[in-house]
């Protein structure tokens, strides 16, 4: 480069090539980072969620009684710390999904209560953000996510309250049940830290009313 350059030009253009070096590896590492280690890191991620969610939560029907509405449900769960639980009903009928006006309590606890307002409350996740579901099939060991696009006659009804103690009983008491109801399915969201999980159930025995 003497012949050519003198001593200030080489040392510039030597900058300018190291610099010029130093980016195309950061391009390069950059573009390996996105390509490669972050899809892994979400697949990592994806199957802690799922196999946390199958092992934490199980929902069951204890006690039914369905000429009179009433359903005791247990849920079950193997974290240690206080969580926030979304309760609704959701009947399938011939003309559609509608949800199903119900109250909730749980019955003998001196520690958990249902929200001194008993408000209701809409949990937007189910209707607006389906494919963010999480939803695990009872009786199954893996939780897998489903698209829960049901369009609903009425807004998703629910209570919410705080539980620390596990299991949890809730007694559900259902009423005004559609007549042409095929199923009803009960929802209950969890929310553990910063993560929500969904669990649900079929209330067997449901006896359609009026």
């Amino acid at each position: 480069m003497r012949l050519f350059f003198s001593r200030g030009q080489a040392n510039v253009i030597s900058l300018m090539i190291l610099v010029s070096a130093v980016v195309i590896l950061g391009l390069a590492s950059w573009y390996l980072f996105l390509s490669f280690i972050i899809p892994q890191r979400m697949a990592v991620d994806i199957a802690t969620l799922t196999s946390r969610a199958a092992a934490t939560l199980r929902l069951s029907v204890v006690y039914e009684e369905p000429s009179s509405g009433l359903y005791v449900v247990q849920l079950a769960r193997t974290v240690n710390e206080n969580v926030l639980l979304f309760v609704t009903l959701i009947a399938d009928t011939v003309d559609g999904y509608s949800a199903v006006p119900f109250s909730v309590s749980i019955p003998s606890s001196p520690v958990a209560s249902i929200n001194s307002n008993d408000e209701w409350y809409v949990l937007p996740s189910i209707v607006s953000q389906p494919e963010q579901v999480m939803y695990i099939d009872p009786g199954e060991t893996v939780a897998r996510y489903i698209p829960l696009s049901v369009k609903l006659k009425s807004p998703v009804v629910l209570y919410y309250l705080t539980v620390n103690t596990t299991p949890v009983m809730l007694r559900i008491k259902v009423s005004n049940i559609p007549s042409n109801t095929r199923g009803l399915w009960l929802f209950i969201a969890v929310q553990v830290s910063d993560r929500f999980y969904v669990v649900t159930t079929q209330l067997l025995g449901v006896t359609a009313s009026s």
